[in-house]
């Protein structure tokens, strides 16, 4: 028997006929990830998992942000969870927890005086994030999300011109 997307329902009628010959030391199946090539189980958790395309040399995301769409901009050299343009800032009503402020020094040893917040909740698509690092620039109008937030997801790799996240 080959298995493809033709005999997909024979498969699935052949697990059935095995599930009720060997009882519960065989996985009911919930999902097949064709990317990964394995079923996963029905007490197994299936990874959120999202792909950003490579768009005018940048990676760019439409997050919601404690409910609100905010663009940001990938950024691996930022050192901190998120970091939110004024603009973007002055959109987030609740779920914003102030913390004082906090001196940056950018690459061009240029000093930046910050307003350092927790952020409630930071969605990627079926990516969620809880009780978020973030500080707020005095200055400009993009906002970025950096290298501490993605290294808390359980992968992320750039392939083919896309970053794939997943949690």
């Amino acid at each position: 028997m080959r298995i493809d997307g033709g005999n997909l329902a024979l498969l699935a009628v052949g697990a059935i006929a095995i599930w009720g010959a060997l009882g519960p030391q065989v996985p009911n199946v919930l999902h097949v990830d064709h990317a990964g090539a394995r079923v996963i189980g029905l007490n197994e958790r299936v990874p959120a998992r999202v792909v950003i395309p490579l768009e005018d040399r940048r990676f760019q995301i439409l997050a919601q942000i404690n409910g609100v769409g905010i663009q940001l901009t990938v950024d691996t050299g930022a050192m901190i969870d998120v970091v939110l343009a004024p603009g973007d800032a002055a959109l987030l009503e609740s779920g914003v927890v102030s913390e004082g402020e906090v001196r940056v020094t950018d690459v061009a040893g240029f000093v930046r005086v910050m307003s350092r917040v927790r952020i409630a909740q930071v969605e990627i698509g079926e990516i969620m994030f809880t009780d978020v690092s973030a500080v707020i620039m005095s200055t400009g109008t993009t906002s970025l999300i950096g290298l501490p937030l993605l290294e808390k997801l359980a992968r992320f790799e750039y392939r083919g011109g896309e970053l794939v996240l997943e949690q």
